[in-house]
């Protein structure tokens, strides 16, 4: 008991004397840096509480589940059996995650259908024990996005053959044991990978069906709790593709947004009656492929939508689609971020051709505080509660944070100082970093306090000493 009052008083001593510095920007050391199977291509990654990782990989044709702590070392590893394809790995509470998509259905002796390939979710617990085991869904259906519900009911979405070969998009919500509770499915084809459980006394969704191929029709449906329709909106575009769904509106109505070959990339405002507000083409369709896949709300309703055809095209609206600001760029818009509580919003773009790239932040009311020019190609950012924006580089392994007034306060390369092409980058609710490089490779850079292990030495004339490091990193 002594040698645990004496290193419990010495850590709570420096974390005192830490609290009381003033802190700025720090530089974000590797955590670890490790592959995780020679053999094994890592497809999904899911950052979770307490800076653990949970990794989705694929050996050959065989799906496999990894779950890494803090420190990077493998808590356990888990192959996927009969799994044909894992499209979404969700975390959930109590160290548990929900992998989402498509297997094999196990011969069963004396079962009376014909099912040999279908959805499937399974929630895993840390220790590595299959909480629920679920297969859905008729012949061929594929799940592409999965919810675990506060009942304990799962939400599930897809698509499903249709005839020879069409498809139809499918979303079903099951109990516990898996028997469906209710389904629906659109008759007009397609696929739903886009859905939003909203209410509070009163649950209900609203999904969005993305019609992909010709003949096939976009559609946003709100269900109520029993599954009927509320409203079915046709989205007049042919073959919109959804690329993003914003439900968490104040006045309770949905933000669409998507491409069409024919229409370009638009965003669609629906009134909770169902009715189309407004539908505002951002990217016209004679500008290129569009692709208009960045969308962010904030609280007072501002909206921050990017995208790109033949240039960069950005705007912030207010929630009557009226643009405060917007913007058109040489290069790609690579990434957008906003302060949900402030509105204060930052935009990225990049020109391959002249291998420079822009960074702008625009005030809530519209007006542009300040754009700086960048030498690097940064798609994932974030905006602190203080104003600060941090940008990440997937293509150069790259970090490089800004001050709210725009000053450059670090910038630096993820390994050996160099330029390293990374296939995705990341960022945890705890503002640590991830790296996702080629085949099983995982890069951590670490945010926050660290406290080595604790050693003690013996004691000599009842005095023992506890040696450790603290260390403080990131911004």
């Amino acid at each position: 008991m002594k040698k645990t009052r004496i290193h419990r008083v010495w850590i709570l001593f420096l974390l005192s004397v830490v609290t009381c510095l003033q802190v700025k920007a720090q530089y974000m050391p590797v955590v670890f840096d490790k592959v995780y199977g020679d053999k094994n291509q890592i497809q999904l990654v899911c950052p979770l509480s307490g800076d653990e990782v949970a990794l989705v990989g694929k050996e050959g044709q065989k799906y496999n589940l990894t779950w890494v702590e803090r420190e990077g070392d493998v808590v356990f590893s888990l192959p996927l059996t009969g799994f044909t394809a894992v499209n979404e790995i969700v975390e959930l509470d109590n160290s548990q995650v929900l992998v989402v998509g498509q297997s094999s259905v196990p011969n069963v002796k004396g079962k009376k259908d014909k099912i040999t390939l279908c959805g499937r979710i399974v929630v895993i617990n840390r220790g590595g024990r299959i909480v629920s085991d679920i297969y859905a869904g008729d012949q061929g259906s594929n799940f592409l996005k999965g919810m675990l519900l506060r009942s304990g009911a799962f939400v599930v979405s897809g698509s499903e053959p249709k005839g020879a070969d069409g498809r139809q998009g499918i979303l079903l919500k099951l109990d516990p044991t898996g028997s469906v509770v209710y389904q629906y499915k659109n008759a007009g084809g397609g696929y739903c990978d886009q859905f939003a459980v909203m209410g509070n006394s009163i649950e209900y969704i609203c999904a969005a069906f993305s019609a992909g191929k010709d003949k096939e029709q976009a559609l946003v449906v709100r269900l109520d709790d029993k599954g009927k329709p509320y409203y079915m909106t046709t989205i007049p575009a042919k073959q919109f593709v959804v690329t993003g769904l914003n439900a968490n509106i104040n006045d309770g109505s949905v933000l669409v947004i998507g491409n069409s070959p024919t229409d370009g990339g638009i965003i669609y405002k629906i009134r909770p009656e169902g009715d189309i507000v407004f539908a505002k083409n951002m990217i016209p369709a004679n500008q290129g492929a569009a692709m208009l896949d960045h969308l962010q709300v904030a609280r007072n309703g501002n909206i921050l939508v990017g995208g790109s055809g033949s240039q960069g095209y950005y705007a912030l609206l207010r929630n009557d689609g009226t643009a405060l600001y917007s913007g058109t760029s040489k290069g790609n818009v690579r990434g957008i971020g906003m302060n949900p509580a402030t509105g204060e919003s930052v935009v990225t773009t990049y020109d391959m051709s002249g291998r420079r790239g822009t960074f702008i932040r625009i005030h809530s009311t519209g007006k542009v505080e300040f754009e700086r020019s960048l030498d690097g190609n940064f798609d994932k950012m974030k905006v602190t509660n203080s104003g600060e924006i941090l940008l990440l580089s997937s293509s150069e392994g790259r970090v490089c944070m800004f001050s709210s007034t725009g000053e450059k306060e670090f910038d630096r390369y993820v390994t050996d100082n160099k330029p390293t092409a990374y296939r995705q980058a990341y960022t945890s609710s705890s503002g640590e970093l991830l790296f996702l490089g080629m085949g099983g490779r995982l890069v951590k850079l670490g945010h926050g306090l660290y406290v080595s292990d604790v050693k003690i030495t013996k004691p000599v004339n009842g005095i023992a000493t506890a040696i450790f490091t603290i260390t403080l990193t990131g911004y």
